[in-house]
């Protein structure tokens, strides 16, 4: 598996990427991951306090809880919503 470190001031620090280790800088990981974040709740707040870190990126947002629940996501983030609905 992969092993990620963030640090705020050295980028993603990625391990185990084909066999060797290498510190990527994050913007070079854009095209490469998606990030997957689970949630019950609006992610105005939480998405806004990340965006710096994660607007380029792609979001895999996986919905727990009531289905239908309108869960409010920023304009600007690239995703996909997925909820119980969607894995029964």
């Amino acid at each position: 598996g992969h092993n990620e470190v963030i640090d705020g001031q050295h980028g993603l620090a990625f391990k185990g990427l084909s066999g060797y280790s290498q510190d990527l800088p994050l913007q070079n990981l854009e095209g490469m991951m998606d990030i997957v974040i689970p949630t019950i709740r609006d992610l105005d707040k939480f998405l806004g306090a990340w965006r710096p870190f994660i607007e380029k990126f792609h979001l895999i947002l996986v919905q727990d809880g009531d289905p239908d629940k309108e869960v409010h996501i920023p304009d600007w983030a690239d995703f996909e919503l997925y909820n119980r609905r969607d894995i029964e």
